[in-house]
Order: structure tokens, then sequence, then C-alpha cells
């Protein structure tokens, strides 16, 4: 019940001006620290696809929570012969963040309302949870003024993409 609460006071927060501490992120170092931080999840072949160089104003503790939180839900709906991949890129003025696995994937009619608040995928690896935690991955990335877009195909896995502007998009008075 406390999780519950926790999750629903983090999103009414997510729209108040004071939402995020921002700071200069460098994003090789920070793909590494996720990558890091994600393999203590659980027993899988963790891989580091690639680290961008670049850097963000972005806040740390925040995108750290929406990754992992990415992951976790991929360490959720995977087996230990699976792959999780963490990876990131710079293309144009963006960072493209991923997490992909090689799990049972999500239906398609289910993508369409996977980040709303209290819905839960239905899969055969039934997992504890409120169905809040996509929907505060969603809430941080658009509070970085970004968005995070799905591929997801059953039986084959999912690809979650964070992209965020690079910091010169983000220089405007906070």
């Amino acid at each position: 019940m406390n999780r519950l609460v926790n999750d629903l006071t983090l999103l009414a927060k997510s729209e108040r001006p004071d939402f995020l501490q921002r700071e200069i992120i460098d994003i090789a170092t920070f793909t590494e620290e996720i990558y890091c931080k994600a393999t203590g999840l659980a027993n899988r072949e963790w891989g580091l696809d690639n680290k961008a160089r670049g850097q963000i104003l972005g806040d740390r503790q925040r995108l750290t929570q929406a990754l992992i939180n990415l992951a976790k839900n991929a360490s959720q709906h995977t087996t230990e012969a699976d792959q999780i991949r963490i990876g990131s890129t710079q293309i144009n003025q963006k960072i493209y963040l991923w997490v992909q696995d090689t799990g049972e994937g999500i239906e398609t009619q289910e993508q369409e309302r996977i980040f709303e608040r209290f819905v839960r995928g239905n899969t055969r690896n039934s997992s504890e949870g409120s169905g809040l935690g996509l929907s505060i991955v969603k809430a941080i990335v658009e509070a970085h003024n970004g968005w995070v877009e799905l591929v997801s195909k059953v039986g084959k896995g999912s690809t979650f993409t964070i992209i965020l502007p690079l910091t010169g998009k983000l220089n405007r008075k906070l």
C-alpha cells in the first residue's frame, strides 16, 4: 500500500515545475551506470549495446528510476535464457536510451494502453504490480520534454526507447 501511495504521489508531482532536479548528464557514463545497476535485477543474459556520446540536461535520479523500471519489467517478462540489452545513441538532436528483451512480448491491442495508469498487461508471467510503473516512466520522460516508444512482438520480445532532446534543446530558464 505504501508503494502505491508513493507512486501516485510521484505521478501527481510530475506536473509541478519543481519535479526535476536538472544537471548535466554525460550519456555514455549514465548508460553504463544503468547497465551495471540493471544486471543485479535478475539472472539474465544482459548486454550493453552502445553508449552515446553527448550530454543532456536532466534529472539523473528520475531518469535512472525510469530506465531501471523498464529493466525490471523486462526481467519480469523474460526467463533466464532470454537476453536483455541496454544502450543509448544520438541521432540528430536527440538521445535514445533503450531496454530491449527477447521475452514474451506485448499484444498489439495492449501496446496502445500499456502506459495508462493501473493498466497491466495480460501475460503468462503474472507479476505483482499496481499498473503504475509505465505511467511513471512516461511522466518522467515527458517532464524532460521527451517521449517513450514501444516496439513489441508476441513471442519475440519488446524494445522500450526513451527519446530525449539534447542539452541545447533545453537551454531555457529553468
